[in-house]
Order: C-alpha cells, then structure tokens, then sequence
C-alpha cells in the first residue's frame, strides 16, 4: 500500500437536553447532528474495560469471547452515536473519499465532554461493513484537541532519534528494566541496523537526568515504559519516575510536559503505562497524555490498560517502520493496529490511544535519502553501539560492531583505533598484584613499625617478646616463610545483603552482587543500603587454607563514562573499620583510609576454612553528593592452599 493522503471528518460530542449530541463540524459531505444517549450503564463499561484490560495471550479463537465482546460493545456504541444524519454523512464521506483516492480521518473531539473520554471509542465497529474503524489505515481514528498553537512538519534526516526512559522505582512492584530494553532493542534492531531510527537510553530515569538529556541533545521522540496511575483526588494522571535514591516519584503529565515544552524537535511522546490514556471526568486537559498535548507535545500515544509483551513488540515495530517512511502519525498506528491483530491478538490493537493536534497527523517531514546516505548512518549506528559496548566492558561485543563498521568503511580511523583498544581490553585482566606489595604505605609503619620496634627491644633484653607482640599488634605478623599466593578465585562469596540494580549516565544497568568483588575488575562493586553497619562478606575455601594478607579496594571506584566529572566513589560511603574473623577464632581490626585505592594488610598466618569480614563503620559520602550507599569495589585474599 502506497502513501494514503486524508480527508477530514469532524465529529463533536457534546452534551444536549437529551442526554449527548453527535455533531459533524466538517466533512467532504457537509455537517450534520443528532442527539443520542449512551447505550451503556457505568457497570457495563467497567465490565468491558476488565475484559479486555486483563487479556494476556495474543491466541485466537473463532469467534472467541474477547472479539465477541469487543464487536458488541464497539457496535452499540458506533449505532448511537452515528444515528440519522450523522450515519448519513459518514457514508456519503467514506464514498467521497474512495473517489479521491484518498482515506477519512475520524477526528473525535471530546473537549466538552470530559466524562466521556475514558470510553474506548477506539473499538468503534461499523455492523454493516463488518470492520472496527481504527484496524483500516483508510479511517484512522484520532482523539483531536484543537489549540492556538500552529503545528508543522519536522524536517527531518534519518535517523529519527528515540530517547527511551525505563522506570522502574524500587518501592512499586519491580519491573525487568533490562528485558524491556532487550525486547525494545531486538524489535527495532533492523529499523537501527538501516539507519532508519536510533534508541538512546535515559539512565537514571529521574527528572533531573531527563532535563539534562534534553539539554545536550535533540530527540524527536520520548518513548516511556514503566508505571502509571490516576489520583482520584486530585483528577489527575501520573507517570512513576525514580528519584535520586531509586524510590518512586509521582510525576503528572503537566510537570512532564513543562520539561518539554521548549523542545521544538520532540513532536512525539509514548507512554507504555497502564492508564496512560486516562483522563478527569472534569477537566480534559488533566490526564498525562493530555497535559502533553496542551504543553506543546504534537501528538502523544499513551495506552488505555496494560498491554502483553507480544503486542508492544509488534506495535512498536511497526509504527516506528511507518513512521520512518514517512506516513502520517495516525497512519503509522493504524499499521500497527493491524501488525498486532495479524498475530492473532483479537483485543490489544485497540488499547494505544492517539491524542493529536497536528490538524494533518504530519509530524514529521522525513528527508528521502540515498543509498549513499543510507549506509553512512547504519555506519554510524553500528560505531554508537560499539562505544556503548565499549562504556559497559562488553569488548566482545565492541569488537563485532567495530569490525564490521570497517568492513563497510575501511578508513574510519576512529573504529580501527577502538578496535585496537577493545582487543587490548579484552586481553588485559584488571587485577591487583599477584602479591602483597613489599612498599607499605607511610601509616602501615607507624601500625607496623612501632610494635616491632617494641618487640626487637625485648628480644635484645632477653627474649620472650612474640607474646607480647601479638598481644600489642595481632593482626600483624613476623615475614612469612612462603611466597603468598592469590587465594580469592578459590572461594565462594556470600553476603549478608545487596543493593538493588542501578543506572549511570549512559544508560547502563550496574549490579552490584557480592560477585563483583572478586570479578578482578576494580570499576564494578559490591553495594548495601545505608551505612553498611553490621554489612558482612564471606569467603568460604573448599579445603583448609593458610591466609597471610589481605587487599582491599574500598569505595566505588569508578569514575562515570558518560559523565567524566561524576566521581562514583564521592557518591558512596567509604568503610571506615572491618573486623576480620576466621573459624579457629582469630579475629582482628582494621582502619581503613578514606580513599577509592587499594589498602593492603597483613593478617596472619590464619588456617581456616572460611573468613568473615564485617563493615563496623564507615565515612560518610560527599556532602554535594549523598547518597545512602556503602560499597567495596574489590577484596584479594593472599597466603597458602591447595
């Protein structure tokens, strides 16, 4: 199917003496009214609304029930209001249109009637044609609102930039924020790999890093995934955005679209957030897609209930196709509408509401390009993706990308010169010293040296000084006998606790499981909420082992890819005292500097098949920068064993 071009159909719902009034303000068949009453009770409407709010697989049956229902309400619904007249000039439009060449675009304006906005016009079905208005690309369906302010196409050279927020608060049920991201990624991946649309991922997903994103760069559209609500008493719609801490933050589509509103190139907002779409039964203006619409936004899609995995894939696939040839935003959705039912989904095409204010649905002028063209932006796709690889340690996944970006250009010298650094990368491990290092630092010799000195003088006097040695200093010890010899690989590490996923500023999830400390990869860490008092780490050994030292790297010591003046470690509390303790009994106490460095110390020599390390206190974090974490990037454990 070729471009479609539209003509208007204008259909107003107001309310009248005799209940509520359909009114054609325009058309290609002139104007026409009539007077209707719902054909539904508040209990019917609600039943319908859970029907299809809960369906979960997208299995057709013949006939099943969901379609059934869906035919049923959308065709009472469609008989009152497009009664007489109005019945009259709908079809006189459709045959107008057909002899254009041309589709009717059903502009719904339900301004005056904000009571009726959270009915599902968009199943409206057609009995006598036998077809659900909005699955036709030929008779789109639009929420209208008529503003002031003029909207014209974006002249546009692809790829059309997406800013993808994934919010997931951890005080609200959890969301699998990189399984979204994954299926988001895999959905549109062609569309990437042509050159055609280019995702970006916000991280955190708070307001302050959306304003600062926004800021930096130019998108075109914002692409919302996560939770969504309606506060009853304030008629409001609301978006869950992350606070700096991780926890929920409320935020309504006003707050959000204020942040917008000076952006002249986002002319597009998707909110896949359940009740998204829903409004006040006061004010029309209040639901989050609304407030978008009246704050500058062109047009927005938001959904009226939760949608399945299977049907966002489709949907996104296909609208972003759609758009990204060119067609009209409304036309684009009806695409997708119909790439959902085609999967056998009998309910879900209908859930995505379009609220527009672009009077053509034209948001974008998107450029034709040449090949030529073509294949310099699926270049610079592939080198984005690389470097994305690249911030996030994935070398092998840097090295496919960069080679196959000198594949299709040989002399992109900034590719081959990543590529030599992604393959060094890969071949380097980012461990501590195979052993203790033989420099201690200045304060080891005031904690060391003092006592030695104590113990030398006793030994000169007679003797009898290890006693007391161990007495003033027992972490301490006279050299060892052996070469001491990493021991951590040969643990299993547990933990009393750990925080939950986090993001930096480039969009990447960072975990923080007692596995990074023993990873041999210092930027990663282990991290408990709060000051980690009480906090321990375990490391137990499969056979008896003689432990002699121990390097610690305290902090978060990781300095943000995306943001080089962010220092991680100014983020986090340092520990500040640990006690060590191994199961014969041995156990001591250690002060740790206030620094994101290696520490190292000797401790032994401990047999034992297990040591504990406990957090005792810690510094606190940068005042400019506080944060209620505490973290040790790495630990190395030293000595003897099987």
């Amino acid at each position: 199917m070729g471009m479609i071009n539209y003509l208007d159909f204008d259909l107003l719902i107001e309310s009248s003496p005799k209940g509520s009034r359909a009114r054609v303000l325009s058309s290609p068949a002139g104007q026409a009214a009539a007077d209707f009453r719902l054909p539904f009770s508040e209990l019917e409407i609600e039943n319908f609304l859970l029907r299809i709010g809960r369906t979960r697989r997208g299995v057709r049956r013949l006939e099943s029930p969901e379609m059934e229902a869906a035919k049923t309400f959308g065709g009472r619904l469609f008989e009152a209001v497009f009664d007489d007249e109005v019945r009259g000039c709908l079809r006189s439009s459709l045959d107008e249109a057909d002899r254009r060449g041309a589709g009717l675009r059903i502009r719904l304006r339900l301004t005056d009637v904000p009571e009726l906005a959270d009915l599902p016009w968009e199943y409206l079905y057609n009995p006598t044609l036998n077809r659900f208005l909005v699955l036709s690309a030929e008779t789109p369906l639009v929420r209208y609102l008529d503003l002031l302010e003029p909207i014209r196409p974006l002249a546009v050279k692809p790829p059309l930039r997406v800013l993808v927020m994934i919010a997931s608060p951890n005080d609200y049920p959890s969301l699998n924020v990189e399984g979204e991201w994954v299926k988001l990624k895999e959905a549109l991946g062609d569309l990437e790999q042509r050159g055609l649309l280019a995702l970006e991922r916000l991280e955190p997903a708070t307001l302050t890093a959306l304003q600062r994103r926004l800021r930096r760069g130019e998108y075109h559209i914002f692409h919302f995934v996560g939770h969504g609500a309606f506060d009853e008493r304030a008629q409001d719609g609301l978006l869950l955005l992350e606070d700096e801490g991780g926890r929920g933050r409320a935020v309504s589509g006003q707050y959000l679209g204020t942040l917008m509103h000076d952006e002249r190139t986002l002319r597009l907002a998707i909110l896949n957030a359940c009740e998204g779409a829903r409004t006040s039964r006061s004010d029309p203006f209040a639901g989050a897609a609304q407030s978008l619409v009246q704050q500058g936004v062109p047009a927005v899609i938001a959904m009226q209930s939760e949608i399945s995995d299977e049907a966002a894939i489709a949907l996104s696939h296909e609208f972003y196709a759609a758009l990204a040839d060119g067609y009209p935003v409304d036309a684009a959705l009806a695409e997708a509408r119909k790439a959902v039912f085609a999967q056998g989904n009998d309910v879900e095409w209908g859930k995505p509401v379009l609220y527009l204010r672009s009077p053509d649905g034209r948001i974008f002028d998107v450029e034709r390009v040449s090949e030529r063209e073509r294949r310099q932006a699926q270049i610079a796709t592939l080198y984005r993706q690389a470097k994305a690889a690249m911030t996030k340690g994935e070398w092998a996944a840097a090295i496919e990308k960069l080679q196959t970006v000198l594949a299709m250009d040989p002399n992109h010298a900034q590719a081959a010169a990543d590529l030599s650094q992604a393959r060094q990368q890969q071949d380097r491990k980012k461990a501590p010293p195979a052993s203790r290092p033989t420099r201690p630092r200045s304060r080891d010799w005031l904690r060391i040296g003092i006592p030695v000195a104590v113990v030398a003088l006793l030994l000169i006097c007679g003797g009898g000084g290890y006693a007391l040695f161990k007495l003033l200093n027992p972490g301490s010890i006279a050299p060892a006998t052996f070469t001491p010899i990493p021991l951590t690989s040969k643990a299993r590490v547990s933990v009393s606790s750990w925080a939950s996923a986090g993001k930096d500023f480039c969009g990447n999830t960072v975990d923080y499981s007692p596995r990074n400390l023993a990873d041999s990869e210092p930027g990663t860490a282990w991290r408990v909420v709060g000051d980690g008092r009480g906090a321990w780490i375990q490391f137990d050994f499969e056979h008896e082992v003689v432990l002699s030292s121990l390097s610690i790297l305290p902090g978060y010591n990781k300095v943000d890819p995306c943001e080089e003046s962010v220092n991680w470690c100014l983020y986090n509390r340092i520990p500040k005292e640990i006690r060590l303790e191994a199961m014969s009994g041995e156990r001591v106490e250690l002060s740790l500097d206030k620094e994101c460095a290696w520490q190292h110390y000797d401790i032994g020599p401990w047999r034992t098949v297990w040591l504990r390390m406990t957090i005792l206190s810690s510094y606190p974090s940068d005042e400019e920068h506080p944060n209620v974490r505490t973290a040790i990037s790495e630990v190395a454990l030293y000595g003897s064993g099987d």
